[in-house]
């Protein structure tokens, strides 16, 4: 007889684990879920689950204490992470149970049961490694083409030379900030801050050469390759190079 059950929901299909865990007679108050990778070491809401099922069977060994999952794929990163969970839950005498997957219902830690689990786990592993190649291939062929994923950037090109060219003329970033306005995302429409605007082109100018951006434009006559000033740090006394270009391009040093 069930007396006390740990369930465990996980990953992208957050609320559908939990509506399977909840038809099967889990109280939510019983659900411990978090939405994070299985790749990710420290879980914090999993290892809860398993603290708590850790003392409700020490408190009262004679009842049965379920720890109930989704799937296999939602305990663990490999194969051997999975083997050593059901070793520690056998250890501890705790009934593993699952409600989807290839092996649905509870696990049996002995015989065949054990070597079933240890073949599907192994095969799980090998599922999360292709779509693991899957995606880095796709994610690399959309960079090629020039499609980067994650947040779409505030500083365009087009926002970068308008502020480098206005800043040779020796107008300050707060008098060209009122005129910029970001083009993509959530802040579409807004004007970017005085304080982003001078570190995205800080960082901008770093990345690719500035005078390259400067060229370009035809605002510079002459092709002189940008002042460097040679530092000696005191930690290692190593030589680092510096380039002033984009310091004094800031502070409206160069020529108009």
């Amino acid at each position: 007889m069930r007396t006390s059950t740990s369930a465990n929901a996980r990953c992208s299909t957050l609320n559908s684990q939990l509506d399977a865990l909840s038809k099967h007679g889990i109280p939510r108050g019983k659900i411990f879920s978090e939405k994070i990778s299985t790749r990710v070491r420290v879980r914090p809401r999993f290892e809860k689950a398993l603290r708590t099922a850790r003392e409700v069977k020490a408190h009262a060994p004679h009842c049965r204490v379920i720890f109930t999952v989704y799937e296999m794929k939602r305990l663990g990163r490999d194969a051997a992470e999975l083997t050593a969970l059901t070793d520690h839950l056998t250890a501890h005498g705790l009934v593993l149970e699952m409600l989807a997957g290839p092996l649905p219902g509870i696990y049996d830690p002995t015989g065949p049961g054990k070597l079933l689990f240890a073949y599907f786990a192994a095969m799980a592993e090998t599922e999360r490694e292709n779509i693991r190649e899957s995606t880095l291939e796709g994610l690399d062929t959309a960079a090629r083409k020039g499609k980067h994923g994650g947040r779409p950037p505030a500083m365009t090109d087009d926002m970068l030379h308008t502020v480098l060219r206005r800043r040779a003329g020796g107008e300050s970033v707060g008098q060209i900030q009122p005129d910029l306005f970001i083009p993509t995302g959530k802040r579409k429409g807004h004007k970017p801050s005085v304080r982003y605007l001078s570190q995205d082109t800080w960082r901008k100018c770093r990345s690719e050469p500035p005078w390259t951006k400067f060229w370009s434009v035809g605002h510079l006559g002459k092709r002189r390759k940008p002042p460097r000033s040679r530092l000696k740090t005191s930690a290692n006394s190593r030589t680092v190079w510096v380039s002033n270009w984009v310091t004094e391009l800031l502070r409206g040093a160069l020529p108009g």
